[in-house]
């Protein structure tokens, strides 16, 4: 890359907000994504103006890549040698699910530059699944090998996993999961307030584009704030103040581009009026559920504790010895 182009892909950071000493965490995620054969670069970051409030599409695409990128810079804090357990088993399926991640951040953005909504919708509710076999394997390290196995053990079932995180007090946007399952399966409803039945084969809709951009936004968010805590939680040599930068960039991360309270947000993460949940107390519902990064690093830890850890429910704790469900 030319010093020119190189100045104008870190002036789009900064303009996104990044602090000046942070700004090459994200960029080494970028390069390694484009040598690798993901997006160019410069489609997504060209410049400050990526960050101009008149464009919502191109702010939000440059504010995923940055999520997206920033995730991918973790990869190299992985894929050094770590001590035999629970450690080095979270390291490899981190690793093992990464590369399906960065596939679907690629596809997703060529799904929404070309106007293929429902399609790339189809890939969020993809990669919810896998967001959240990713927070019970950190939960649950030994769960990994156990899934390589028996895939179809009925553990690892989506709705299974969604309830057990739940019941350790772990929500990952559950309604995604929801709407987007009846776009799978054509529902009317559910492909109509997608933008099904808009003018053309391949309408530009920004409302619904946002929507893409940011579902997928939040959900490498989570991947981010689950991959860190393990490398945070688990102490582990050699990372010092390369840990500490991708902790700081996590925080801006997680105050700047992912607040609950953003209108572009809002707007995606309540839930239809179809999936809100009722609750014990009388006449209150639940219209949309958050992922909560601080309570699951506090449950990280409870599970990770070197005596008296919390486990999982019961059918997650003990090994299997054949296929059978």
């Amino acid at each position: 890359m030319l010093d020119e182009d190189r100045n104008s892909v870190l002036n789009a950071i900064a303009s996104l907000g990044v602090p000046k000493d942070l700004l090459h965490i994200p960029l080494s995620g970028a390069f390694y994504f484009q040598e690798m054969g993901g997006p160019a670069i410069s489609t997504y970051w060209s410049g400050p103006e990526v960050a101009e409030q008149s464009n919502l599409i191109q702010k939000q695409r440059g504010e995923m890549f940055l999520v997206v990128n920033s995730v991918l810079s973790l990869a190299h804090l992985y894929a050094r040698a770590s001590s035999p357990g629970r450690h080095q088993k979270f390291d490899v399926t981190f690793l093992f699910f990464l590369k399906g991640f960065a596939q679907t951040a690629a596809a997703v953005n060529l799904l929404c530059r070309a106007g293929c909504y429902l399609d790339a919708f189809g890939l969020i509710r993809s990669l919810a699944s896998r967001v959240n076999l990713l927070a019970l394997f950190a939960l649950g390290p030994h769960l990994f090998d156990e899934w390589l196995k028996w895939p179809k053990d009925k553990r690892f079932l989506d709705v299974n996993v969604r309830n057990e995180l739940a019941n350790n007090g772990i929500t990952i946007f559950p309604h995604f999961y929801k709407q987007f399952s009846e776009v799978i399966h054509g529902q009317y409803q559910a492909i109509g307030e997608l933008g099904y039945m808009e003018k053309g084969l391949f309408p530009k809709v920004v409302p619904i584009e946002n929507k893409v951009l940011v579902a997928s936004k939040l959900l490498f968010g989570v991947i981010g704030s689950v991959g860190l805590a393990a490398l945070t939680l688990w102490p582990r040599q050699g990372f010092g103040q390369e840990l500490k930068e991708e902790e700081r960039l996590f925080v801006f991360i997680a105050d700047k581009l992912l607040p609950p309270n953003r209108l572009d947000h809002i707007i995606v993460t309540i839930a239809e009026e179809r999936h809100w949940k009722k609750t014990s107390e009388q006449n209150k519902l639940v219209i949309g559920e958050w992922f909560d990064q601080t309570e699951f690093r506090r449950q990280l830890d409870l599970f990770g504790r070197p005596s008296r850890a919390k486990e999982l429910g019961n059918v997650y704790r003990k090994k299997k010895t054949n296929g059978q469900g």
